[in-house]
């Protein structure tokens, strides 16, 4: 977390990239699957993803499900097993709703 004087930033040092706008927003979408919220009404409402075309959510999530999925998969014996259980629980939610999409 930045405090800032007027605001808190959260930065996810660990994944921390460059990228399309969107690719927050749809990211944070699909991981809200596991808080039971459905990600689908709000990419369709939020200014970054309303005007998207169908194909460049699902690119994303396919790029999202594959990265968290090999992460969790590949990692040797000492990989902390709380991170591949998160990892395995958000790429698999990045599929479900690219499934759903489908």
């Amino acid at each position: 977390m930045l405090i800032c004087p007027d605001r808190v930033v959260v930065v996810d040092w660990p994944h921390a990239w460059a990228g399309a706008p969107y690719a927050d927003v749809v990211t944070l979408l699909s991981s809200a699957r596991l808080s039971g919220v459905e990600p689908q009404p709000l990419a369709d409402a939020h200014p970054l993803t309303r005007h998207l075309a169908a194909a460049q959510i699902d690119d994303l999530l396919v790029l999202h499900a594959g990265f968290l999925l090999r992460l969790a998969v590949t990692a040797g014996p000492g990989a902390d097993r709380a991170l591949l259980k998160m990892a395995t629980a958000l790429g698999r939610a990045s599929l479900d709703w690219l499934r759903e999409r489908w």
